[in-house]
C-alpha cells in the first residue's frame, strides 16, 4: 500500500483481498541441512521476502516481533504511540 492512507483515497480491494490469503512461512536463510547433514544451497533470492512478504510470514522476523511482544506484556498501559515508539525502539535493539 502506498501513501493512499494520508491522501484519503480508500484502501486498494487487492490489498484487502491479498491479507485474507494464508500463505506458507518462508526463511530468509540460505542454505537448509538436511536431516542427513547434507547442506542445500537455496535461490539466493531469499531477502526478496522483506518486500513481497508480510513479516509475520517471514520465519525469523516472527520469531522477533513474538520475543518483543511477550517482553513487553504488562507494559501495554501508555497511548498508542508511545507503544509503537517502544516497539520500534526494541526490534532496532534485536536487529
Amino acid at each position: 500500500m502506498t501513501n493512499q492512507k494520508t491522501k484519503h483515497a480508500g484502501i486498494d480491494r487487492h490489498d484487502v483481498e491479498r491479507l485474507k490469503e494464508v500463505r506458507e512461512p518462508v526463511s530468509l536463510r540460505m542454505s537448509e541441512t538436511t536431516p542427513e547433514g547434507k547442506v542445500i544451497l537455496k535461490t539466493k533470492n531469499e531477502f526478496m521476502a522483506l518486500w513481497n512478504r508480510r513479516f509475520s510470514e517471514i520465519v525469523e522476523l516472527k520469531a522477533i516481533g513474538e520475543g518483543i511482544l511477550k517482553d513487553m506484556k504488562g507494559k501495554t498501559t501508555g497511548p498508542p504511540g508511545e507503544l509503537k515508539e517502544e516497539l520500534n525502539n526494541r526490534i532496532w535493539e534485536v536487529m
